[in-house]
């Protein structure tokens, strides 16, 4: 597996650093910024495709609707 041997919360921080780090260099350029990443780390059972690394339908879904109302919001202006 691809994050075999590897602390999941390791894993967590740098991508909860990355994230905010992304969010800070959008907010100075006025650029919306959604993250998605609480919606992959809720423990609901069909997140994850087959193989168990990539996201499912389901969680594709979840973050559409995270999404469309702030792309929504963002054209209309």
């Amino acid at each position: 597996a691809v994050n075999e041997g590897k602390d999941p919360a390791t894993i967590a921080k740098a991508i909860d650093a990355y994230n905010a780090a992304q969010q800070r260099i959008c907010e100075s350029q006025n650029i919306a910024f959604v993250s998605i990443t609480a919606l992959s780390r809720l423990p609901l059972p069909n997140l994850l495709a087959s193989d168990h690394l990539h996201p499912s339908k389901e969680q594709y879904a979840l973050w559409a609707k995270a999404v469309v109302p702030v792309a929504l919001k963002v054209l209309s202006h």
